[in-house]
């Protein structure tokens, strides 16, 4: 019964035992309920890692480019460091671990972590 209380921060219990249910029988993988974090769209979801991620200005968030403008936008805001590697349909969109690598010593040489 409720008492007109605030639901849990990750989600009605209900709700979250519904979605672990549908997962496990869509995708046959054990999930528990204590580690499914409900949010309201994956912007939402995105902000709160980030938001977690992101403590000053010498953090770096690997992000492929071309990117969803959501990640440029929260590292600005938060005052992170940008760090994007290049995908394209030279590769098929595969993710190039030398891109990936080439950015992330870019940020390292920047004093970034």
């Amino acid at each position: 019964k409720s008492v007109g209380a605030y639901s849990s921060s990750n989600g009605v219990q209900v709700v979250r035992d519904e979605v672990v249910g549908f997962i496990n029988r869509r995708d046959g993988v054990v999930v528990k309920s204590e580690d499914v974090f409900l949010t309201s769209g994956a912007s939402e979801a995105v902000e709160m890692l980030m938001r977690i991620l992101i403590r000053s200005k010498n953090d770096a968030v690997l992000v492929p480019i071309p990117q969803y403008p959501l990640y440029s936008a929260l590292t600005t805001a938060m005052d992170g460091h940008f760090a994007g590697y290049h995908m394209g349909d030279e590769t098929g969109w595969e993710l190039d671990m030398g891109e990936v690598r080439k950015a992330l010593f870019q940020a390292r040489s920047d004093g970034k972590v």
